[in-house]
């Protein structure tokens, strides 16, 4: 499975992921935390792999099974740069976290 971490401020998303760390923690699976330059890589030894990246169109190109997503983007991000990275439903799952005002729902967005 791989997670992407969408966020503005990176501090804040490699926080997230290192929240994310803890989780796996406490199902007893390792894992191991690299700082890169454009955010930080979590790889677990079930094979889950994490990353931070910030929501802006270096995000594209990206792919992911699990989006978390920080409120304070803004709608049209989501929809031209995070959602294209998101794989099809039902293989995919998102969960927003932090502050702001995304809010996101499962009707398809128009035109069809």
């Amino acid at each position: 499975m791989r997670g992407i971490i969408f966020c503005k401020d990176l501090d804040k998303g490699n926080a997230e992921l290192l929240d994310v760390m803890e989780r796996y923690k406490l199902m007893q699976i390792s894992t191991q935390v690299k700082m890169m330059k454009h955010g930080y890589t979590l790889e677990c030894a079930n094979g889950d792999y994490w990353s931070v990246k910030s929501a802006n169109i270096r995000a594209c190109g990206a792919r992911c099974n699990i989006a978390y997503i920080e409120r304070s983007i803004d709608l049209e991000t989501y929809r031209c740069e995070i959602a294209p990275c998101l794989t099809n439903f039902p293989y995919a799952a998102i969960r927003l976290w932090g502050e702001g005002n995304l809010h996101i729902d499962d009707c398809p967005m128009l035109p069809f």
